[in-house]
């Protein structure tokens, strides 16, 4: 490794190299939609708390990530996007990249609110929201629509061309319009089969137009409770796998353990690894992280070269980050060690290694 660079691979190399013969190495992964990780909430984190989740999420194996927030007030919208653009410049060694942020809503519909305040909720292209957007487009990557809603497909196209990624989600869309919103430039699905029709053979919606279109990627969260084992193989056998990207969704719970937390401004209580908001069955969020999503895909029989594209290359392609996601020469040396039980037991950072 020469300049935080991969510059060569070899079995039996000559000279000063690191040897993992007895572990397993794999591209560090890339977690694109978390709204945080050991009591940080994206909601109220500051750069300080930024630093302190690129500290804490390597450890996962987890090695460059886009923190996400809930549908917000445009106050706390501007100082979460102005956060995260200062916390991701921070230098520090040995942590995890922030590689931008990610709006998840308020352009999303009512009906598919799941753990969204319905008071932040906002009709799409709203342009006090927008104004915000455009303001902060060189650090935020993904926005996520209901391409249902009133004036989307146009807010669609206006964001595509500014360079930010959208993604369909908390939605009732028909297939039609799902169709609509991808030929406007839409390229992903947030939380495939979760926050969105379930499927009906008489009433094709976007969860059937996530399986027909072959090219547009999806997200799954694999932690075993937002979807199936079931759905989980239905999906990976229906589509292209270099389109399937595992995701966390997680929360401030996560590596702390139950009890009572927050997403945003809602009560959440988390029991038995479930998240749902106080009071209701509602779903919000998970503590999963994308080294237990692994573990869970091993554990369904999945090859591990798969699970790999499915937690890195994958989010490099849909970034169109040209140098992660794979272990190859001239590729970013940001690799995650594993034992034989997949668990992780190191990192390489920019071509430095941290054992844990």
């Amino acid at each position: 490794m020469k300049g935080g660079k991969i510059n060569g691979i070899a079995q039996n190399p000559k000279g000063k190299a690191l040897d993992f013969s007895d572990r397993i190495a794999v591209p560090g992964f890339i977690d694109i939609h978390t709204h945080g990780i050991h009591g940080i909430d994206s909601y109220t984190a500051d750069p300080g708390d930024y630093v302190e989740w690129r500290d804490k999420v390597i450890e996962t194996g987890t090695t460059a990530f886009i923190p996400t927030l809930v549908s917000s007030s445009l106050d706390t919208t501007e100082h979460f996007l102005t956060s995260v653009e200062n916390g991701a410049m921070i230098d520090r060694e040995l942590a995890a990249d922030i590689i931008g942020a990610r709006m998840e809503g308020p352009f999303i519909n009512p009906e598919k609110k799941g753990a969204h305040d319905p008071q932040f909720l906002r009709h799409a292209g709203d342009e006090s929201t927008m104004a915000v957007i455009l303001r902060h487009k060189s650090i935020l990557r993904i926005i996520d629509i209901a391409p249902e809603l009133d004036g989307a497909l146009r807010a669609i196209d206006r964001l595509v061309k500014e360079g930010i990624i959208v993604s369909m989600g908390h939605t009732l869309s028909d297939e039609d319009t799902a169709a609509r919103a991808y030929a406007a430039g839409a390229n992903l699905i947030t939380h495939f089969h979760n926050a969105m029709p379930e499927f009906n053979h008489r009433k094709p919606s976007i969860l059937d137009f996530g399986y027909i279109q072959k090219d547009i990627f999806i997200e799954l969260i694999c932690d075993l409770v937002h979807t199936s084992s079931s759905a989980i193989r239905i999906a990976t056998r229906q589509k292209d796998r270099g389109t399937i990207i595992l995701i966390t969704d997680s929360i401030s719970a996560t590596m702390k353990g139950d009890g009572k937390y927050s997403l945003g401004e809602l009560p959440v209580l988390v029991r038995g690894g479930k998240c749902t908001i106080e009071g209701t069955d509602t779903i919000a969020g998970s503590i999963l992280t994308l080294d237990a999503a692994l573990r869970n895909l091993i554990s369904l029989g999945y090859r591990l070269e798969d699970i790999g594209q499915y937690l890195s290359t994958n989010q490099s392609r849909l970034l169109k980050i040209g140098d992660r996601g794979l272990i190859r020469k001239d590729f970013r040396a940001d690799i995650a060690i594993l034992d034989k039980a997949f668990k992780v037991k190191g990192i390489i950072k920019n071509g430095k290694l941290k054992e844990f």
